[in-house]
């Protein structure tokens, strides 16, 4: 659960479209300078949320960087994913935390198949996806046979372990 104060805080604070677009132009003028391809991942709690997310991913794309995002699955649709792919975004990730008991258990209710059902529209209009796992000490019996489960359904899966830190300190004895 996200701590009210912080989510407040977060939405009141939340970056411009022109400050956004600032700082990509910059990035971009950055990465000219260094000779480096310039990559930006998206992330949040879900960026599909920001009501200019699609000019943003326009204006990446007009710069020639890449995205890819990090997000929920919840708002994945055809239509979504059609203007991901006209986009021409990286990859998307989504967070798959155990099988379905336990990763209902973290997220919510349904989210293990809502996650999965993101992925097949993904892999329907041919955008590249990852599943992260993150792991920790309630769902480490989860990881390999969620990796055999996922195997087919997923371009990469990856698993990092869990850092009480943050937002995080206050579920630690969750994971």
């Amino acid at each position: 659960m996200h701590d009210s104060i912080f989510y407040n805080s977060e939405i009141k604070n939340e970056l411009s479209y022109a400050d956004g677009l600032k700082i990509l132009k910059d990035f971009k003028k950055t990465c000219h300078k260094l000779g480096a391809k310039p990559i930006v991942a998206f992330a949040g709690g879900d960026p599909l949320l920001r009501k200019d997310f699609f000019d943003l991913l326009n204006e990446c794309k007009k710069m020639k960087i890449k995205v890819n995002i990090i997000g929920n699955p919840f708002l994945i649709t055809n239509k979504i994913a059609l203007k991901l792919k006209k986009a021409k975004i990286n990859g998307y990730q989504i967070s798959i935390d155990g099988l379905e008991k336990t990763h209902d258990f973290f997220r919510e209710k349904n989210s293990f198949k809502k996650s999965l059902t993101a992925l097949e529209i993904l892999n329907k209009n041919k955008i590249n996806n990852s599943v992260m796992f993150t792991l920790g000490r309630k769902n480490k019996n989860d990881l390999i046979p969620l990796i055999r489960f996922i195997a087919g359904k997923t371009d990469l899966f990856s698993f990092a372990r869990f850092v009480p830190t943050g937002s995080g300190a206050k579920i630690k004895k969750e994971f």
